[in-house]
């Protein structure tokens, strides 16, 4: 163990000599030992750690015969797990900046990668309307991938197919409501409390057929909560109810500093409560 750390040490000085825009070959043909397989760990290593970012070229294996070596480059394994980090960071983490750059490097059509740009900017800002319109039709629009002549690719696009179907909704709530269970999956509560909040107001606009997008009108269906069964979970007149918990995300106040906990554990309960109201 200690001459696998010291030679896993030894080859991070060398690492040290990588200059941004500096190309990188990698011939594990003759390594001795476990070598080739600690210079490849190595390399997923400092594509993660080290900036600026270091471009893998090629990692080579010539495969002995009698007659002629048949070179085989481990290339694409490396850029398989650049694709499939990026995509869990969107689906996992919220987050499609790397996932945008891999579709803008792979030369992929502009409309596909305009989506997940949108989103990210959109997500950033919270900007709900924007995001439900970008998404609509988005899968249909991102079945390009499946037809890609990039093997990695074509096998990953499925994915992010079903990523983007989950979000494509005919009313805005449902997108709203369907959001806010993403970003909890995410443990991005905050935003997630954001989400459903508007939501549950965009929902009472849309069953008073009030325009969900007039202030005046979200005001007055959110006024009408209070009056219903909902009104217990939703109303501001409760201490522990969705809106007090939001407001105090939201203007960032102190006086719940000591109750995150549980309102994180309350987000599960205000989701799955609601969960009925968005089927009505």
């Amino acid at each position: 163990q200690d001459e696998i750390w010291g030679n896993f040490e030894k080859l991070l000085e060398i690492t040290e000599l990588i200059q941004e825009d500096d190309e990188i070959y990698l011939d594990i043909t003759h390594g001795f030992r476990y070598m080739p397989i600690l210079n490849i760990f190595l390399l997923e290593f400092i594509s993660i750690f080290k900036s600026p970012s270091i471009n893998i070229k090629g990692v080579y294996y010539g495969m002995f015969s009698d007659k002629i070596s048949e070179i085989i480059d481990f290339k694409i394994f490396f850029d398989l797990l650049e694709w499939t980090k990026a995509i869990n960071m969107f689906k996992y983490n919220s987050n499609a900046q790397q996932l945008v750059e891999l579709l803008s490097k792979n030369g992929v059509e502009n409309d596909v990668t305009k989506i997940f740009t949108q989103f990210n900017s959109n997500l950033q800002l919270a900007n709900m309307s924007s995001l439900w319109q970008f998404m609509k039709g988005a899968s249909k629009k991102i079945k390009v991938l499946s037809d890609s002549n990039n093997k990695i690719m074509k096998l990953l696009s499925t994915d992010l197919i079903t990523m983007t179907q989950r979000f494509d909704k005919e009313k805005q709530s449902d997108f709203q409501y369907e959001l806010a269970v993403w970003l909890h999956e995410n443990n991005n509560h905050a935003l997630s409390y954001i989400a459903l909040y508007e939501a549950i107001i965009t929902k009472s606009c849309e069953l008073k057929n009030y325009d969900v997008n007039n202030h005046n009108l979200r005001e007055d269906a959110k006024k009408s909560l209070g009056n219903d069964k909902w009104g217990k979970y939703f109303y501001t007149k409760n201490d522990d109810s969705l809106s007090v918990i939001r407001n105090s995300i939201t203007h960032q106040s102190n006086e719940r500093k000591d109750m995150v906990k549980q309102d994180i554990e309350k987000l599960k309960i205000f989701i799955k409560t609601f969960k009925s109201y968005f089927e009505l």
